[in-house]
């Protein structure tokens, strides 16, 4: 593979070399070719205005009518009748043509016509201009000029010089070049082999040495010396090994977390069956004593009540996990109004029971204007606040204090209570977890409580946090983005 890399990148080289090669050659009969046209031009328009001063020093062009030649033109010689016969055709080319104001040929040395005829108008218009003809089978440069006397164009004169030697010129030169371009590529593509097999060299010893670090022994790396592209790939190569290693461990701790889920999903399983298996067991135990006998009016009716409150907490729960599920799924949509907190915080503080027990409840909370869901933020504080009158002990307080800081709403649920340990704190939002081991439903709830918080403030854009100290308190810190007044109508 790398002689056939190296084939191609040669014939690579060739190619671009022959593209440039016939680029330049293209360019080169292109400068040659402007030249060559600018210098006849500067000899033409030199012609141009010795004819011209001659016709206007000797001539009497005001007196030409077009159908004769007065005398006073014969002071201006033919330049050209010394030449030899054999020269007569280039003769013919050099002589001036003269032109009247009516654009007829008045030329005293026999011509028919003007040079270029489309160019005779702009010449008696006052405009000198450059043209290109055929004439006689040979490409010819003629310049109109006009002949000016007192401000007024009087004729023209056209001066011509054929272009058929400069071009013989350019076309060889140009033949010339195309013809050392083979060689040339020939010669460079020899070089090229050569140079890209010392080249690539340092290639195959980095591919050697790639080849002999294995799957299991990430760690070693290529050496770098110098600065240069070589230098590079293998900086670039070392690097690929670094992510790989870097990668390898992201896979292995993926496998870890993945484990963890599933074995958090088990648990979840079983703890959502323990939890409903309860009420399930209360139903069954008193619909069962209900219908074993006769029973009196009032067992009858505590036997209902029994089922009823079952399947209160059932419904609860089901409700609990319906929303965390839709929560984990990104489903959790909630209908954001204007609101303002301290209301809700208010009713919340006066619907929760009291826990039977002497509790200071401080509310501490100004008008602070949110967008939210009242529902929602409603259970999100009465969890909060019952999870705080569950664990504070008699004679204790909470807080219930809020403000604004930064375009946000800050509210805090502190409390004097139990706290939660070190070791609890990692876990206290994952669902049905609870630091009691006894798993007291009294005290403990379903452990769905501060899962529930966390998706509801998540739902409206915010952040929970939980800082506590055994034996010190809990303070549950949230904060919500502030209600701006954008997008009200």
């Amino acid at each position: 593979m790398g002689n056939s890399f190296r084939a191609r990148l040669a014939l690579w080289n060739v190619g671009v070399l022959g593209v440039v090669l016939v680029g330049f050659c293209q360019a080169q009969r292109f400068c040659v070719h402007t030249g060559m046209t600018q210098g006849i031009d500067r000899e033409l328009a030199a012609r141009a205005d010795r004819v011209a001063s001659g016709v206007l020093e000797f001539g009497s062009w005001n007196d030409l009518s077009g159908k004769e030649v007065r005398g006073e033109l014969a002071p201006v010689r033919d330049p050209m009748a010394s030449l030899e016969a054999d020269v007569e055709r280039v003769a013919a080319f050099r002589r001036p043509r003269l032109l009247n104001a009516a654009g007829a040929c008045i030329d005293p040395w026999g011509a028919s016509g003007p040079w270029d005829p489309r160019s005779v108008p702009d010449a008696l218009a006052g405009r000198r201009g450059y043209s290109t003809i055929m004439a006689d089978g040979e490409r010819v440069r003629v310049l109109s000029q006009p002949l000016v006397r007192d401000g007024r164009v009087i004729g023209a004169v056209q001066v011509a010089r054929e272009m058929g030697e400069f071009e013989q010129v350019r076309d060889r030169q140009l033949r010339m070049l195309m013809a050392l371009i083979p060689f040339a590529l020939l010669l460079s593509g020899a070089g090229a082999l050569v140079l890209t097999d010392r080249g690539l060299r340092p290639v195959r010893e980095v591919a050697r040495a790639a080849q002999e670090i294995g799957a299991g022994d990430l760690s070693r790396r290529l050496a770098v010396t110098g600065t240069d592209e070589l230098a590079q790939l293998a900086a670039t190569f070392n690097g690929m090994l670094a992510r790989l290693e870097e990668a390898f461990r992201h896979c292995e701790q993926a496998y870890g977390d993945l484990r963890a889920a599933f074995d958090q999903q088990q648990r979840f399983t079983a703890d959502a069956s323990h939890e409903l298996r309860t009420p399930l067991t209360r139903i069954k135990v008193s619909a069962s004593l209900a219908l074993s006998g006769a029973q009196p009016p009032s067992a009858y009716r505590k036997a209902l009540e029994i089922v009823d409150e079952a399947a209160d907490q059932m419904h609860r729960l089901l409700h609990d996990l319906l929303l965390l599920a839709r929560s984990g799924a990104g489903r959790l949509r909630l209908r954001l109004d204007a609101l303002d907190l301290r209301e809700i915080l208010e009713q919340v503080a006066s619907a929760v029971p009291p826990p039977g027990r002497a509790i200071i409840l401080d509310v501490r909370v100004p008008s602070l204007p949110v967008r939210g869901e009242a529902d929602a933020l409603n259970r999100l504080f009465a969890n909060l606040l019952e999870n705080a009158l569950r664990y504070t002990p008699a004679s204790g307080r909470i807080t219930l204090s809020g403000w604004t800081e930064n375009n946000e709403v800050v509210l805090q649920v502190a409390d004097t209570g139990e706290g939660i340990p070190p070791e609890h704190l990692p876990h206290v939002f994952e669902r049905f977890y609870r630091a009691d081991a006894a798993r007291n439903r009294d005290r403990g709830g379903t452990g769905l409580g501060l899962s529930i918080c966390e998706s509801i403030v998540a739902a409206h854009h915010g952040t929970i946090a939980i800082v506590s100290e055994p034996g010190r308190g809990t303070v549950v810190t949230i904060r919500l983005p502030g209600d701006t007044g954008e997008g009200r109508g």
